[in-house]
């Protein structure tokens, strides 16, 4: 390994902590839409609060749903990005440090949360026996749903995948095929 592809101690911190707050960010908003996605099917508009507005009849969350594909996209992008290009182990700490981070979110999510669990009931502010009586606060109440969402254990997959495959498989084609000698 040349000294060019060793990562500075800096770099890897600041890898490893971009993907903790990257983490941390995906799974709330895959909290939020995906409770704005249930409340829809089950007949229930919210606010851009979270507060129920009206009792509308059941639909389809189709654009809740593309919204969460997105959001899902743009969060693997930068992981799959990082494999893609790492020449060494040490360049998917944050592959790793995400995935270790994503699944100590869901553990605490099911750790923490009554079943049977309903975003709806959850987001009406009442006191819950887990929590020592006090109502979870929004953004708690989004983490949690975007942890114990069904899209949560596909992402843990596809980081895992990410993090156990060999990194810079284009990298080495590429150094490959320019090592070899020129054809006559």
């Amino acid at each position: 390994m040349r000294t060019a592809d060793r990562p500075t101690a800096l770099g890897v911190l600041l890898g490893a902590a971009a993907a903790v707050t990257g983490v941390a960010v995906y799974v709330t908003a895959i909290g939020y839409l995906d409770l704005r996605a249930s409340s829809i099917g089950t007949g229930v508009l919210l606010g851009w609060d979270s507060a129920v507005v009206a009792i509308v009849p059941p639909r389809a969350p189709v654009w809740e749903g593309l919204a969460i594909a997105a959001v899902t996209t743009l969060a693997f992008w930068p992981f799959w990005w990082r494999h893609r290009t790492a020449s060494s182990r040490w360049h998917q700490l944050p592959v790793w440090t995400a995935l270790v981070t994503l699944l100590a979110l869901t553990a605490w999510a099911a750790a923490t949360t009554e079943f049977p669990y309903s975003p709806i009931a959850a987001l009406s502010g009442g006191p819950s026996a887990v929590t020592g009586g006090v109502a979870d606060p929004l953004a708690v109440a989004w983490l949690r749903q975007g942890a114990l969402s069904p899209v949560t254990p596909v992402f843990v997959g596809v980081l895992a995948v990410l993090s156990l495959a060999r990194p810079g498989a284009r990298r080495a084609t590429e150094v490959a095929i320019e090592d070899e000698p020129a054809s006559r």
